[in-house]
């Protein structure tokens, strides 16, 4: 949080300059699973595959837009970067393009779980409200749980 010369001493308790750790690493996650998907669909041959691809990509990119919009509301601010899963899924990405279409989707399986066991995390979160963690129950994890159903089903 960089300060300027005109901003007043208050300034710094508005929710403006709020951030929510939960939020961010949720928003963070969803980014880093655009990106993947984004990337890998390119690898695709099958069009049942790329269709598959591109429908999960999309969904990921509403739970992004979900999730600024949340924060928003809340009047948090994010800090959208690269997370050190988000850096480790670029790699993985990378490496999955080199071995194939088998590879490619066993890593997007897991970051599919990894993003459903961060949802289930956040459930114990005291930084969510309930609204949140109700969409995390009914929406979140039951398309997490789609994905990996819809990716294992790619793998030949």
């Amino acid at each position: 949080m960089y300060l300027t010369q005109n901003m007043n001493a208050f300034d710094l308790f508005s929710p403006a300059y709020i951030k929510n750790e939960d939020i961010d690493e949720i928003l963070n996650g969803e980014l880093a699973a655009v990106r993947a998907y984004d990337q890998i669909e390119k690898i695709f041959d099958s069009n049942l595959a790329i269709k598959q691809i591109k429908n999960i990509k999309l969904e990921h990119q509403q739970a992004v837009n979900f999730w600024r919009n949340q924060a928003d509301i809340s009047g948090f601010y994010t800090e959208e970067s690269t997370s050190m899963w988000g850096i480790a899924v670029d790699t993985l990405i990378w490496i999955s393009k080199l071995m194939g279409e088998n590879t490619a989707i066993k890593v997007l399986i897991m970051g599919e779980e990894y993003g459903l066991e961060n949802y289930k995390k956040k459930l114990q979160s005291d930084s969510l409200c309930r609204t949140q963690k109700l969409k995390i129950t009914n929406h979140f994890i039951p398309t997490q749980e789609n994905h990996i159903d819809a990716l294992k089903e790619l793998i030949h």
